[in-house]
């Protein structure tokens, strides 16, 4: 039986936004997400910039305080929980961001750094903080030599590797990738995507993966769940969406990838217009505006997601 560590049902996130010579209004950057992620596994949310990736990701971690929905972290409902509780929890699920470069405090050195989330969320003593910062720092693949230093001596790769040993310094059972190799070169990226993956063997862990990256998704992630304009429209083994995807958003996607990134090769599907302004979605499927095979129910009547196979789970009109 495997067990479910992270799982959202419903999540909405709304934000108010003020514009010049405009009333307020309100942006639908998370509608209705619903996913699950298995212990031991890697989850990837792909989707254009603006689909709503990132606020999804903060919302799970109660960085961005969702609008409605429910998300549960180790069978511990996350939303509703006061400011202690939730601290209690943070420890089991941490976070890696995209820029290392902005990312760590650049005047703090890499010891402080570290040891820093295990001031907040652990009550060890300052010998075993220290232990613990070696022993997270040697995980990530850098010496304790380092720890003295501070951010501005490291490359990117190398900064990258501090912001995971933070992030391991916890012993979280979920860890959070926000375009966490995105701002890498080719080489970096890859010894990154593979300490990530060793990582995962040796600790447990399980991932949560945002990328646009269908190549570094394909090399990494277990399932997947495709996001457009804040909604899930396809999810399932990473494997059976990219060899037979179901919802023609997703087609589209995997057709752009590079061939030698994903099984066969496919005629590139290219999408007219742009990603539909947030604080005004349009009707019916958000994705009918630009779909290739959009039908009439489309603009009138959203899609309910239903079983393609006996894994995936696609919502459009074409199926069921």
């Amino acid at each position: 039986m495997t067990q479910v560590v992270l799982e959202a049902e419903d999540l909405v996130v709304r934000f108010r936004k003020r514009r010049a010579l405009r009333a307020t209004q309100e942006i639908h950057a998370v509608n209705g997400v619903s996913l699950r992620l298995e212990r031991g596994r890697t989850l990837a949310l792909v989707g254009e910039s603006g689909s709503g990736k990132s606020t999804t990701a903060r919302a799970l971690l109660r960085l961005v305080e969702p609008s409605a929905g429910s998300v549960r972290l180790l069978d511990t409902e996350l939303t509703g929980l006061d400011r202690r509780r939730l601290r209690t929890m943070r420890r089991h699920a941490q976070m890696v961001f995209q820029d290392p470069y902005s990312s760590l405090d650049p005047s703090m050195v890499i010891d402080e750094i570290i040891a820093e989330p295990l001031r907040v969320h652990t009550r060890m003593n300052a010998v075993e903080r220290a232990a613990r910062v070696r022993e997270s720092l040697e995980l990530a693949g850098l010496s304790a030599r380092f720890l003295g230093r501070r951010p501005h001596e490291f490359s990117g790769g190398q900064r990258q590797r501090v912001a995971i040993a933070r992030a391991l310094a916890t012993r979280p059972e979920v860890v959070v990738a926000d375009e966490a190799v995105s701002a890498l070169d080719v080489s970096t990226r890859n010894q990154i995507l593979n300490l990530l993956k060793d990582l995962q063997d040796e600790l447990g862990l399980s991932y949560l993966f945002i990328s646009h990256d269908l190549g570094v998704v394909s090399h990494l992630a277990h399932d997947i769940a495709v996001m457009y304009l804040g909604t899930i429209v396809e999810q399932g083994p990473t494997a059976e969406v990219f060899a037979r995807p179901a919802h023609p958003y997703t087609r589209a996607l995997v057709s752009a990838a590079p061939s030698t990134s994903l099984a066969g090769r496919r005629e590139r599907i290219r999408l007219g217009g742009e990603l539909p302004d947030p604080s005004a979605p349009p009707a019916g499927c958000f994705f009918h505006g630009r779909c290739p095979e959009a039908m009439p129910v489309c603009s009138t009547t959203a899609p309910s997601p239903v079983r393609v196979g006996e894994r995936v789970q696609v919502a459009c009109h074409l199926h069921g």
